[in-house]
This record gives C-alpha cells, structure tokens and sequence, in this order.
C-alpha cells in the first residue's frame, strides 16, 4: 500500500505524509481521482486496470533503479532486490517518493510485492 501511495503522493494528489501504508478514506479519493486523471473508471478499487495503467508509466533509470514518473513535479524510485544489497532478492524496494521540493526517503526494509490484490 505504501507504493501506491507513493505513487499518489508523486502525483501530488495525496501529502507525503498520508503514506501510512493503510488503505483509508483519502486513499480512495485520491485513487479516484487519480483514475479519472488517467481516463480509467474512477470506482476508488485498486485493482488490475488501476495497477496495469500506473506500469505503464514505469521506466529503467541510468541508475538501474526503476522509477513511476508522474509527469508532474513528482517521482518514485524503486530498487530491485539482490542479495548484495538487499535481505530479499525477490522484491522491490521503496527508496524515496518525491513531490516537488519534499522527498520522504524509505529504509531499506520497506518491500514492495507486486501481485493481482484488488484493494477495496
């Protein structure tokens, strides 16, 4: 959940500080408005259109790190697990989520997993 509001956060529709990695009232707005953003129907479900959309969007730094450009003033910058670096090779892991001139910057423990969860 942090991820996805991350991603929110980046797009400047939810405060850096709403990222508490609870599925909530603000959440849902602002997945709302998110998916009208991005001409999806806006039922507020984090779900496989809202997930498939929001990859569209990501993209290999010269860093090897991935990143969610929200083409607006924000970003989020994800790290691909490995075992030199990483407890958990298999996952991603949340580095920072920037909007605008604020950055929240995650530790190193805080991993993504990406599956086909609809969140309600």
């Amino acid at each position: 959940m942090k991820l996805w509001q991350s991603i929110l956060a980046s797009e400047q529709l939810l405060s850096i500080d709403a990222i508490d990695g609870q599925f909530g009232p603000a959440t849902r707005d602002a997945t709302k408005a998110w998916q009208q953003r991005y001409g999806l129907g806006a039922d507020g479900m984090l779900g496989d259109a809202t997930w498939g959309k929001a990859d569209d969007r990501l993209y290999w730094g010269s860093d090897n790190a991935v990143y969610y450009d929200s083409s607006r003033v924000g970003e989020v910058r994800l790290f691909r697990g490995d075992s030199s670096k990483y407890r958990d090779g298999g996952a991603y892991h949340l580095g920072r989520v920037r909007q605008g001139d604020a950055v929240h910057a995650f530790d190193v423990g805080t991993r993504v997993y990406f599956s086909s969860l609809t969140v309600r």
